[in-house]
């Protein structure tokens, strides 16, 4: 009896978890270099000044796009916009829009 107890309640939160939707992002398509503008930028684990603090950028680094991901109010309207971005060593994280400068981004 436990044991399926036990089962259903794994079934379940399986079931429930698997719901979960991830944060909506715009594919970037465009494969330009940009860089970052200001210092002591950081680069984060996820689109939000509440991630986890990655590394921080040195001004004028190098960096690719890799896509993009806005935060919207409750209105429809954006508020902040982020873009993962790739270091030339691999290292990918999130860096707020204001501080990542492209031609044509």
């Amino acid at each position: 009896m436990i044991t399926s107890i036990l089962f259903s309640l794994t079934l379940n939160l399986n079931t429930a978890c698997s719901t979960v939707q991830p944060l909506p992002s715009v594919e970037y398509t465009k494969d330009e270099r940009c860089w970052i503008s200001g210092t002591s930028v950081r680069m984060r684990s996820r689109p939000s000044r509440n991630g986890d603090i990655l590394a921080v950028f040195n001004n004028g680094e190098n960096v690719k796009i890799i896509r993009s991901h806005d935060v919207k109010d409750d209105w429809g309207n954006t508020v902040e916009f982020w873009y993962l971005v790739r270091r030339r060593n691999g290292t990918e994280g999130w860096v707020h829009g204001d501080y990542v400068d492209c031609n044509g981004c």
